[in-house]
């Protein structure tokens, strides 16, 4: 088992998180489909790594209404207002899923977004959210998985959409006032949320995934 995850994943649970480990991507998967099952509402967030275990796809195969912006988002001939429409309607789903930017082995996660969307939907709305997380993105400290979100993650979902932002070509984060820039809003969770808010799953994968 690996120490890190392990660690990682005891310090989430005393946090009010529901975190399990995973050995593979193909064990996530299967156990994310196995409790959703079939004929729920499940919204997406911006995610490579649900791009990557493919997901999306798999949920609609077995009935479920899948709503991910991403599946419009800049295709020709659609459009581009069912992108906004479609964001809310992933905040209102039953079931959430996407990533995380960084994640410390003290059990807090680190998410940074352009639009607001998914940190929102990972607060208050939907009745689980899964976060689905990669080795890769644990950190061994909170600077060091917030500098990780930074400079790692940004940078890459930057280049990604080719924004043309100065850290596209420093490698790193410039902190610029660019307008395209992609890095606007922080959510820190520290804990998991209480009272009405999701039961919030951590499924750690012993496997590089996404950004």
């Amino acid at each position: 088992m690996n120490e890190i995850l392990q660690t990682t994943a005891d310090n989430l649970n005393a946090r009010g998180f529901d975190a399990q480990i995973f050995n593979t991507a193909d064990e996530v998967k299967r156990a994310v489909m196995d409790f959703i099952g079939e004929g729920k509402t499940v919204g997406i967030g911006g995610s490579v790594t649900v791009r990557e275990l493919g997901l999306y796809e798999a949920l609609k195969d077995k009935g479920n209404d899948v709503a991910w912006h991403w599946e419009v988002m800049g295709k020709p001939g659609v459009d581009q207002s069912l992108v906004k429409t479609l964001r809310y309607k992933a905040n209102a789903s039953e079931y959430y899923l996407t990533s995380a930017n960084g994640v410390s082995s003290q059990g807090v996660l680190i998410n940074i977004d352009g639009t607001g969307n998914r940190l929102s939907a990972t607060f208050y709305g939907p009745a689980h959210v899964f976060f689905i997380v990669g080795r890769n993105k644990i950190a061994a400290t909170f600077e060091d998985a917030m500098n990780r979100a930074k400079n790692v993650a940004c940078v890459l979902n930057a280049k990604r959409l080719n924004t043309q932002t100065p850290c596209t070509k420093a490698g790193k984060c410039m902190d610029c006032k660019a307008a395209a820039r992609i890095c606007r809003l922080t959510a820190i969770h520290e804990y998991a949320p209480s009272f009405e808010g999701p039961k919030v799953h951590v499924y750690l994968v012993d496997e590089d995934l996404g950004y």
